[in-house]
């Protein structure tokens, strides 16, 4: 995962934020937030104004475990 800055927000499906990216995870995105400052999940950060992005791949491996948790719960 990438810790590198961005010079305006990408255009691209690929980049989420960090609302897109935890509704696409399904968590809250303060667990986000936790998980950047536990280098568990690092963003991408926009060069001018500091703003999280994340690349949908770097996403996948947390939906998986995350509902692979989920239905282990239901």
């Amino acid at each position: 995962m990438n810790d590198y800055s961005l010079p305006e927000r990408p255009a691209e499906a690929d980049f989420l934020s960090v609302k897109e990216a935890a509704e696409y995870i399904g968590v809250a995105p303060q667990t986000l937030r936790r998980w950047d400052e536990a280098d568990k999940l690092r963003p991408i950060r926009h060069a001018a104004n500091g703003y999280r992005y994340y690349r949908r791949a770097d996403l996948e491996p947390f939906r998986l475990q995350y509902r692979q948790a989920q239905q282990a719960v239901n």
